[in-house]
This record gives structure tokens, sequence and C-alpha cells, in this order.
């Protein structure tokens, strides 16, 4: 992971460098990577025209993004799954929350994304859901660790 994601900031320096020479005032770009470089060329490297990155900076920045990815992909993609797990052995759960969206948003699941466009408050009216996912959580925390109660 640590070479891949050391290509890419090396592939995405290059990049932005080439697109700074053509038009000085796009700073538009939200990605990690380019936040990264951005703060980088602002801070670390203000005037220089080097070709490559500090290698202290690249190890740093790579060993961030490697928990960024960490932390946005394997904490939402376990809470899913966690969630349906407990709703397959709770499947009154599974129920009552489908109730619950069908009321707030319809039966033609079709047009949900259309009325949350509208409406994005309405996400936040989803109560029971709300709460299965908090216990989802509760139960099977992300990235959690190991703990030891002491004799007090």
């Amino acid at each position: 992971m640590y070479k891949y994601v050391s290509q890419v900031l090396r592939a995405r320096f290059a990049e932005n460098k080439i697109e700074a020479e053509h038009d000085p005032g796009n700073s538009r770009k939200r990605s990690v990577i380019d936040l990264a470089l951005q703060s980088y060329t602002k801070e670390f490297k203000a005037g220089s025209n080097a070709d490559r990155l500090d290698p202290e900076f690249e190890r740093y920045a790579v060993d961030q993004m490697n928990v960024f990815i960490f932390a946005g992909h394997d904490t939402t993609s376990s809470a899913i799954a966690y969630a349906y797990h407990l709703m397959s052995q709770h499947p009154q759960v599974a129920e009552k929350m489908i109730h619950e969206h069908n009321d707030m948003f319809g039966k033609d699941i079709d047009m949900v994304p259309q009325l949350l466009r509208e409406q994005p408050y309405l996400i936040n009216r989803l109560e029971y859901t709300l709460a299965v996912i908090k216990e989802a959580l509760r139960l099977f925390p992300p990235a959690s660790t190991l703990r030891k109660g002491g004799p007090e």
C-alpha cells in the first residue's frame, strides 16, 4: 500500500506542478492528496522549483493517507456489515426500519435520491434507523482497542 500511495502522490505532485505553471490560481482540487500537496507547496517549498518531493514529507504524507484510507474505508464497511448482521439476527428490527423508511420516503425507492436532494433534513428524522446504527457501533466499534478493567 505504501508503494502504491507513494506513486500516486508523486504523480499528482508532477501533475499539480504542470497545472500550476499553466494556471497558477487554480486551487479548486479537494482530494486528500491535493490538499496535502497544496499545504506542502505553500508552507515548505514556497518559491522552490524542486522536481521531487522531500522524502521526509513523502513518508509522512503516505503514512497519513494510509490512515485516512483505512479509517474511511474499513470503518464504514465494517459498520455497515455489522448493522446488517445484527438486523439478520433481529428481523423485527429490519422490518421496523423498512416501515420507518417507507413512512418517511414512500415505497418508490427510485424517488428517494430526488426527495433527499430537495429535503436533505429528512435523513435526520429517521430516529429508529439512527438508534440501530448507534447500537451496531456500540456493540462493534470500528478500529476498537482491547481494554482491561482494573480491580476498582
